[in-house]
């Protein structure tokens, strides 16, 4: 298939380095680490940065990979809270989204699409809106379908696996990682009961759609702390 890629891949030349994130997988956290470290440069509007994306066709052999993940059934919840329960963005609406519709039709509009009816959609704007809901090893498997990436980093353990990445960077490469920025746009004031958000079925859905990603990505299953609505 062929895959299009927004903003999902990051080429850090000058430290040897190439990172993979994805729609509501820390990619915030990412670039804000990444621009702190020099590769920021501005944009035509004052409010952006431009920072050095690559197309997968693009990816050079010589960087070292990292790739940022986040359990799937984590990052719909969170992409339910802030692209439709919260508030219903544009674009999210335009491809048939509802506001605060029912979780379970949010999980099955996201798990019938494939990714490449993401990759065919024209309008640009919609594109980087669907990519959203991309598989997140997507951008990283190549033409021969080899994993690319030399680590994974869990958003759910960044703590503790963050700086054995530091170490391990410092001592083989003699590169300095800065610490991993947190996430600032939790509003607790406006969260959701994640735990109760899921069915069995929707558990279902997830696990098919983004099978790919849980093995790769080593995910066993949902968050531990979830408490299922058995229907």
């Amino acid at each position: 298939m062929t895959v299009r890629a927004t903003k999902n891949i990051i080429d850090l030349k000058d430290h040897g380095l190439l990172f993979f994130i994805s729609g509501k997988c820390g990619s915030r956290s990412v670039k804000q680490m990444v621009a702190s470290m020099g590769y920021a440069k501005p944009h035509p509007k004052e409010s952006q940065i431009m920072l050095p994306y690559l197309q997968p066709q693009q990816i050079p052999k010589d960087r070292f990979k990292i790739f940022i993940a986040r359990n799937p059934w984590s990052r719909l919840c969170s992409m339910y809270k802030t692209k439709v329960y919260l508030r219903l963005t544009q674009r999210f609406s335009r491809l048939g989204f509802k506001r605060k519709m029912p979780f379970i039709d949010f999980v099955r509009k996201i798990c019938r699409t494939t990714d490449q009816q993401i990759s065919n959609i024209r309008n640009e704007g919609l594109f980087q809106a669907a990519a959203h809901y991309y598989s997140q090893t997507v951008f990283a498997i190549d033409k021969e379908g080899q994993w690319l990436p030399k680590a994974v980093v869990q958003l759910e353990k960044v703590d503790e696996q963050w700086p054995v990445l530091q170490e391990f960077m410092e001592h083989t490469f003699d590169v300095l990682l800065p610490p991993f920025p947190p996430n600032d746009r939790v509003d607790p004031e406006h969260d959701l009961d994640y735990r109760r958000l899921y069915c069995d079925a929707t558990v279902a859905m997830v696990a098919k759609r983004y099978a790919r990603d849980i093995e790769l990505l080593d995910y066993n299953g949902p968050p531990e702390d979830y408490e299922w609505q058995k229907k």
